[in-house]
């Protein structure tokens, strides 16, 4: 399965960027007419369309390869007061807010859980 999804993820990436559709029954009719085995099970299958939900929800979010390593290490460190706020603000309860405030949480958990929680 992992080849063939991402030989599909790859190409309907492509083809969103091309023409703003994706067609993940045909490109995996298409894979199934040389390899019968590629996409094997419902679970498989739906995997991939959940990877193309996502890559249509999250657009703004690449990082150029080049600033790959500052952004990581960037995300790696404590998260200012403000980011936690612009991230969480409508999770945490305006009474006792310093006894429910997440102390050093990191950007990349902020990240995470913003991208799992659809915000």
């Amino acid at each position: 399965m992992a080849a063939c999804a991402f030989i599909v993820i790859d190409s309907q990436l492509d083809r969103i960027r091309a023409e703003n559709t994706v067609d993940i029954f045909g490109a995996v009719n298409r894979m199934r007419t040389q390899r019968n085995f590629m996409v094997q099970t419902e679970q498989q299958y739906a995997f991939l369309y959940e990877v193309m939900v996502e890559a249509v929800q999250l657009t703004g979010s690449e990082v150029s390869a080049h600033s790959l390593y500052n952004y990581v290490m960037k995300l790696r460190q404590t998260a200012p007061t403000s980011m936690v706020l612009m991230y969480l603000g409508d999770q945490i309860p305006r009474s006792g807010m310093k006894s429910n405030f997440p102390q050093n949480i990191t950007a990349l958990e902020l990240e995470f859980q913003t991208a799992i929680n659809g915000n």
